[in-house]
């Protein structure tokens, strides 16, 4: 289904709310932090077609709930964490990812397995170890659990119980991440003293590292009720009140902590606490020059890059778009810099790529020569924003065109006349694995008439990689090609990568090393603090 149907699809199905949480546009008065979190971090256009997340409104029910819950007094050893956009955290368990985010995920519920970008290879974490050993004719991979692993409630993580949970989820796992073009199955799962073993008739298309970003968790029984209906082994236990999600340290693990409070900037002014970390997106600057003069960057202690861009996506119904030498043109008309200046105060990167630089993936995108006159700058072109208004990216980017001699227009989304679509995306950090995104077989929402020749040397690329990150050492080459191949295609033109400013009001050093590659990045930021040991 080609993508101008997806869009009007999605928003014919309801709210405003829907609307802010499907596609977010960064800058707009419609923050990252005053919609629900959870569906705004990863849910956009880039998010599987199947998904309910991005279709219906229980999550927002959940966050009702958050802001009607109980009241709690405030710790002399707690801290705030404000306007990190927060995970889903159902009531039943937890979405597969959550173990890649690395603040609150790797807080709660860290994962049995994850990709370390700083080494460029999966690693074990809950498991001690992780082999894969070919045993007469058979296939068999060797999961040591590693020991001192807790559960919320205090109790240990026994071999037999990650022997049920992957007995449970294994097949789930296996379908998510091969977004079902994955059929094997093993054909027994056994325990040997503290090993799982997991044994296949022959060695499966995928590797072990399949588990990577999966947390360990479990429904809770009728003898261990809480606010959730799931529990998981991290090293601090969530506890929902009205000033927001509180996280208390798990005490099996025997090392005094502080204890942290997840908030939004609105809990954040009602509810304060002595010490707070605070994120801020690019659309809290001002454009008003007697508040800021918009030709200067916004002052930062420390800026976090975010899986997270300003794109325009392209109708490709539009027979003048059909052409990529055409989208090429136009996407090298944008003005960028100013862009990034003026609306985002610097606080992001411009690249034509749509992997974030700093990824082992990255390479820049460089594109054959054009042929001339594949488009003519007096050609009028008509751009929508997913916010349904003037906001200053739309109003910067709208404006630079024109200063170039490029007519350029607003208008609405539903009319379908629009030449490209503005709005945020979302990307899938650490792995940036876009097979659901680009792949013909896949989940995909962005398509069109210009899918051959290349779309099937592009399909045989995503479904590459997608493997590779199921093993030791991803293949980030395979990523550089599908890079440089979307690149070409210019199916989405991005205008500039986000980055999050990160207040460090006395807490921690200014010239704090923040590494994002690192997958304990937040965890090393916390022990700079004061108030932690």
């Amino acid at each position: 289904m080609p993508l101008y149907s997806i869009v009007f699809k999605i928003i014919n199905l309801g709210t405003n709310f829907l609307k802010k949480v499907i596609s977010p546009t960064p800058f707009s008065k419609t923050s990252v932090s005053k919609v629900f979190w959870g569906e705004v971090w990863r849910g956009t256009f880039f998010q599987k077609r199947s998904s309910p997340k991005i279709l219906f409104p229980k999550y927002y029910i959940i966050f009702l709930f958050i802001l009607a819950g109980s009241a709690s007094a405030a710790s002399d050893n707690e801290v705030g964490i404000v306007d990190w956009p927060i995970p889903h955290l159902g009531f039943s368990q937890p979405v597969l990812w959550l173990g890649n985010d690395p603040v609150l995920g790797r807080m709660i519920c860290p994962p049995l397995t994850r990709l370390d970008l700083e080494r460029e290879a999966s690693e074990p974490l809950i498991f001690k170890s992780v082999d894969e050993v070919k045993k007469e004719q058979q296939h068999v991979w060797n999961l040591t659990l590693r020991s001192g692993i807790f559960w919320w409630n205090g109790e240990e993580v026994t071999p037999v119980q990650i022997l049920e949970f992957l007995k449970k989820e294994l097949p789930n796992i296996i379908n998510e991440k091969g977004s079902g073009l994955w059929t094997e199955r093993p054909v027994h799962l056994s325990r040997d003293g503290e090993s799982i073993q997991v044994v296949w008739g022959k060695a499966p298309p995928f590797g072990p590292f399949v588990l990577n970003g999966v947390p360990l968790w479990r429904v809770r029984g009728t003898e261990r009720q809480g606010q959730f209906g799931f529990e998981c082994v991290g090293r601090y236990v969530p506890v929902i009140t009205e000033r927001g999600i509180g996280l208390n340290p798990n005490e099996k693990y025997g090392i005094p902590r502080a204890s942290f409070l997840f908030q939004n900037s609105e809990q954040a002014q009602t509810h304060k606490v002595k010490e707070a970390l605070r994120f801020s997106m690019a659309d809290v600057l001002s454009a008003r020059p007697e508040e800021r003069n918009p030709h200067n960057e916004g002052q930062c202690s420390a800026l976090i890059k975010l899986p997270m861009a300003s794109v325009v996506i392209w109708n490709l119904k539009k027979p003048m778009l059909q052409n990529p030498h055409v989208r090429n043109e136009i996407a090298d008309s944008f003005p960028r810099d100013t862009l990034l200046l003026s609306g985002a105060g610097n606080w992001g990167t411009t690249s034509s790529s749509l992997i974030p630089e700093g990824h082992p993936g990255y390479s820049a995108v460089r594109r054959k020569k054009r042929p001339a006159g594949s488009w003519k700058p007096d050609q009028a072109l008509k751009f929508s924003s997913v916010r349904g208004e003037m906001g200053l990216v739309e109003k910067v980017l709208l404006d630079g065109l024109k200063a170039r001699g490029i007519a350029a227009s607003l208008i609405p989304m539903n009319d379908g006349g629009y030449d490209g679509l503005m709005t945020g995306v979302f990307f899938p950090w650490p792995e940036m694995d876009l097979f659901d995104r680009f792949h013909s077989q896949g989940l995909s929402i962005i398509g069109g008439n210009d899918a051959a020749p290349q779309q099937g040397q592009l399909d045989s690329l995503l479904r590459d990689y997608r493997t590779s990150l199921t093993r030791t050492h991803p293949d980030f080459a395979l990523l550089r090609k599908i890079s440089h191949l979307l690149g070409e295609r210019e199916l989405v033109t991005v205008l500039i990568h986000h980055k999050a400013c990160l207040e460090l009001p006395g807490m921690i050093k200014r010239n704090a090393d923040i590494r994002e590659k690192d997958p304990d990045w937040f965890l090393a930021l916390l022990a700079q603090l004061r108030s932690t040991i």
